[in-house]
C-alpha cells in the first residue's frame, strides 16, 4: 500500500474521530462527481418542489406494479427502501457502513468521475439533532410513523433528516448493506442543515487504480454490489471492454 493510500485511510479515521464516532459503525456514501451533487435525495434532486401529489403517486404506483416481484407484504419503509435501491425517486438517500462499497460507488465508472468522494455520517449525532433521540430508527426503535399515512396528510413531524435501517429485504440491500437518511421538511441538502454530523473527504483521483486494485482482490465488484444478472452483466462487460457492446 502507498503511503498516499495509507494517508486517505488514515484521513478517513481522523474524520471519525472527529465525528464522534471513532468505536461505532459509521455510515459512508460514494459520490463519484463530489463537486456536482450535494447530499440531496433523488426526489429533490433536480428540483425542491415535487409536491406532495407527485410523492404520493409515485408510491402508490410502485406498491400497485410491484407486487409481482415481491414474495410478501411489506410495510411502507420497507417499500420506499426498494424503491430507493432500483432508482425511484425518493426522499431516501444511500448509505453504508462498507467503506469499500462507497469507495466502490465514488470510482466504478472510469470514464466518468469528476472530484470523487466520500462522506462520513454518524447517524446517532444526526438523529439527536432531528429527534433529540441517540438511536437509529429500525424494527426494535421504531420511528412510530407511517411513511405514507404522515406524506399523504402533511404530517411529517421531523425537520431534519433522520437516520434509518429498514429490514434488508432485497439482495441488492443486503449486498450493500444499506442503510438510510430520510429528508424531513426541510429540503436542502444534509451538509448543510446538520453540520458537524457529516464530512466530505475527497479522492485523489491518483489514488483510483490503486483503491480499484484493492476493491478488485476484495472482490468489490458489480458481482458483489449488483448479486442478480444485471451485476453479471455488468462486470461481464467492463472485464471484456475490448468487445463491442451492440444490439
Amino acid at each position: 500500500m502507498s503511503s498516499a493510500l495509507e494517508e486517505f485511510y488514515s484521513q478517513v479515521d481522523k474524520v471519525r474521530k472527529r465525528l464522534g464516532i471513532g468505536d461505532y459503525p459509521c455510515w459512508y456514501r460514494g459520490h463519484a462527481r463530489g463537486n456536482i451533487y450535494q447530499l440531496v435525495p433523488s426526489l429533490f434532486r433536480r428540483t425542491t418542489t415535487a409536491t406532495t401529489n407527485e410523492e404520493r403517486n409515485i408510491f402508490a404506483e410502485f406498491v400497485t406494479e410491484s407486487h409481482r416481484f415481491l414474495d410478501r407484504e411489506h410495510d411502507s419503509w420497507e417499500i420506499i427502501s426498494v424503491m430507493r435501491h432500483y432508482g425511484c425517486p425518493t426522499r431516501f438517500m444511500d448509505w453504508t457502513d462498507s467503506l469499500h462499497a462507497a469507495l466502490f460507488f465514488a470510482l466504478v465508472d472510469e470514464g466518468t468521475f469528476e472530484d470523487p468522494c466520500i462522506w462520513v455520517l454518524n447517524p446517532f449525532d444526526l438523529n439527536i439533532k432531528a429527534t433529540k433521540k441517540k438511536m437509529v430508527f429500525d424494527r426494535c426503535d421504531v420511528i412510530g410513523e407511517d411513511y405514507y399515512n404522515a406524506i399523504s396528510n402533511n404530517k411529517w413531524p421531523y425537520e431534519l433528516p433522520i437516520a434509518m435501517s429498514p429490514r434488508w429485504v432485497t439482495p441488492r440491500m443486503v449486498a450493500q448493506r444499506g442503510y438510510f437518511t430520510f429528508h424531513g421538511n426541510d429540503r436542502r441538502p444534509l451538509n448543510e442543515t446538520a453540520r458537524g454530523s457529516v464530512k466530505k473527504i475527497p479522492i485523489d483521483k491518483s489514488l483510483a487504480p490503486e483503491i480499484r486494485a484493492e476493491l478488485h482482490r476484495s472482490r468489490t465488484d458489480h458481482r458483489s454490489i449488483y448479486p442478480d444478472l444485471y451485476g453479471l452483466g455488468r462486470f461481464l462487460s467492463l472485464k471484456f471492454n475490448g468487445l463491442h457492446e451492440g444490439s
